[in-house]
C-alpha cells in the first residue's frame, strides 16, 4: 500500500519487538499497567518514523510511548508528545527506581528546585536511569528525582522534584 518498506527500519522494528513485546508490569512512571508492544503503522504523508504502542496502558488510559528508530522514547498523552529517555531501557530503569523507592522514607531538602539539585557537585546522576525530562540524582543520604515530563506535555509548569531517604540504601544495587 505505501510501497517498499526501508529494511532498516524493519530490521530495527524486528530486534525491538524481540526484546521488548509481551513485557507487562505496574508502572509507576505512568500510574497503571502497562505492556509493550511496538508496532509500525504509517499513515499515508508519514514523513517521520515513529514506532507505536512500545509502551502501551492497559486501560483507557490516552498516556503511552512511542519509539523513534533511534530509540528515543516519546512520551505522550492524546496527541500532545516530548522526548523523555534515550532508550526504553531508560524508562525501564526509571520505573524500576521509581517501585524501589516506594519503601523509602520522605527527605526534605533544604533547597528542592531542580536547578539546585542539578547544579550541586555533591549529587551523582544516575545516568541509566534517567532522560531528557526525568533525571535521577543521589548522595549517601538522598534519592532524588526531578521530572518535568508531564508538565512538558501539558503546557509547561516547573519540574517535580521528590525526594527520599536513602538510610544507608544504595540505587545502585
Amino acid at each position: 500500500m505505501f510501497g517498499e518498506a526501508d529494511p532498516g527500519v524493519v530490521t530495527n522494528l524486528r530486534r525491538i519487538q524481540e526484546r521488548y513485546s509481551g513485557l507487562a508490569y505496574q508502572s509507576a512512571f505512568f500510574s497503571e499497567d502497562v505492556f509493550f508492544q511496538p508496532v509500525l503503522e504509517p499513515d499515508p504523508g508519514d514523513t517521520a518514523v515513529e514506532f507505536l504502542y512500545a509502551v502501551h496502558p492497559t486501560t483507557a488510559s490516552c498516556a503511552g510511548a512511542a519509539l523513534r528508530p533511534d530509540g528515543t522514547v516519546l512520551v505522550g498523552w492524546e496527541d500532545q508528545e516530548v522526548a523523555a529517555f534515550p532508550s526504553l531501557d531508560h524508562l525501564l530503569n526509571c520505573d524500576a527506581l521509581l517501585a524501589w523507592r516506594a519503601g523509602l522514607p520522605r527527605a526534605v531538602l533544604p533547597t528542592a528546585d531542580s536547578s539546585t539539585v542539578i547544579s550541586e557537585p555533591r549529587f551523582t546522576r544516575i545516568d541509566a536511569a534517567s532522560g531528557y525530562t526525568s533525571e535521577w540524582f543521589f548522595d549517601r543520604e538522598v534519592l532524588i528525582h526531578v521530572c518535568s515530563t508531564w508538565n512538558a506535555i501539558w503546557a509547561g509548569g516547573e519540574s517535580v522534584v521528590r525526594t527520599w531517604a536513602l538510610d544507608g540504601r544504595d540505587p545502585l544495587g
